[in-house]
């Protein structure tokens, strides 16, 4: 099924690529460039190698120093670079900038398994009811060294194998945008102090993202022909066990209970208006819970939270509002499925002790957990889109 989506605030999909300024990147004004070896070597000359090397190992501006004796003005960044980014923090002291995934044919791309694993999150809230969050046992969460293990519980919802795991029918493509320029946000961490909230010193970091308000086509298809010969194998499979009498008095577990495939089979508006309810839950909890620890430095964040709320409740029945990529946070990461809604049945020591093992630190006693959140230095989210069917 086509499907076209639109960016509601930057997306950051990162490679795994960190550069460092003067070094891999430079700056002037409001542009990033990437530099390019091979237009450095045609400008300082091979034979001048030595000197590169030693004003990378100087450090500071050297490095661009370097260039200017060479005759390079400031400014041309085309003459020394392979790419060049819009940046949209001049102001800032962050010495690192992660790069965005990107395909060398199509250019920057948000990959198809990043929407599906937002999409995977939000179905496994979604098969977790009441009664099986009742039912589960302190084991089910931990492996056997008592620490916090997700593969039982895991295994519970989607399927022992790859086999039985409902996701396999859900395929989604990769997002292309060809013609789209990154550009570069400072991202900072907003931490919770004894005295309020403020900024980390020292922990920002600039970012390629894909701006706001831009669009591409991609796929996401549901495999129901795959799906249906999948129920009618179990059929047979049900049918050989119950004709089997050293099966007499036990019961065939099934691997499509209606429950887990629902999904699937109930047409794209009811998966739709899923998305969007799962997405209006954690922007409403978000903005209440950032409401009561009354942040005052941190620009538009409530604001996103409220609009993101908004446009959940008056989407259309063919279109989905999702969360994408880098900087999540925890609570769209995880989805809250150990939070308020839905309990565990298990103590309150017990509970504690997974809290721990989870957080690798004893946070029981803190009034809000995660404390952080990472975002622009203008308190800029990121990862919200809008995808329309």
């Amino acid at each position: 099924m086509k499907a076209t989506l639109t960016t509601l605030t930057p997306v950051h999909i990162g490679n795994g690529t960190t550069y460092n300024r003067n070094i891999d990147f430079i700056q002037s004004g409001n542009k990033i460039g990437i530099i390019d070896e091979k237009k450095v070597f045609k400008l300082l000359g091979e034979e001048n190698l030595h000197q590169w090397v030693a004003a990378i190992d100087r450090g500071g501006n050297a490095f661009v120093e370097l260039l200017k004796s060479r005759g390079w003005v400031e400014d041309d960044l085309d003459t020394v670079c392979s790419r060049i980014d819009n940046l949209k923090s001049s102001k800032h002291n962050s010495t690192q900038l992660k790069e965005i995934y990107r395909t060398p044919l199509k250019g920057i791309t948000i990959p198809g398994s990043s929407i599906k694993g937002a999409l995977r999150t939000l179905i496994f809230n979604d098969l977790l009811t009441e009664d099986v969050m009742g039912n589960i046992k302190p084991k089910d969460l931990q492996n056997k060294y008592g620490k916090f293990d997700f593969t039982t519980l895991d295994k519970q919802i989607f399927g022992s194998n790859a086999n039985e795991k409902s996701t396999r029918f859900l395929k989604v493509r990769d997002v292309h945008f060809e013609n789209i320029k990154a550009n570069v946000y400072e991202v900072q961490i907003l931490d919770a102090f004894h005295k309020g909230w403020s900024f980390k010193p020292g922990q920002q970091t600039l970012v390629e993202a894909i701006p706001a308000n831009c669009s591409a086509e991609f796929e996401i298809i549901v495999d129901e022909l795959l799906l249906q010969r999948n129920i009618e194998n179990e059929t047979q499979e049900r049918r050989k066990f119950q004709n089997d009498p050293r099966n007499t008095g036990k019961t065939y577990q099934t691997k499509w209970p209606e429950e887990k495939i629902n999904y699937l089979k109930n047409g794209i508006e009811d998966f739709c208006w899923r998305v969007n309810e799962h997405t209006k839950f954690l922007a409403g909890t978000e903005y209440n819970n950032l409401l009561e620890e009354e942040i005052i430095d941190a620009g538009n964040i409530l604001e996103t939270y409220d609009h993101i709320y908004e446009m959940c409740e008056t989407a259309g029945n063919r279109e989905m509002i999702l969360r994408v990529g880098g900087f999540s946070g925890y609570l769209f990461t995880t989805g809250q499925w150990m939070g308020m809604e839905k309990q565990i049945n298990i103590s309150d020591v017990e509970f504690n002790n997974l809290r721990k093992s989870v957080q690798k630190r004893d946070y029981t006693q803190m009034a809000i957990w995660p404390k952080t959140r990472k975002v622009t230095s203008g308190g800029r989210l990121f990862g919200f889109v809008r995808i329309s069917f």
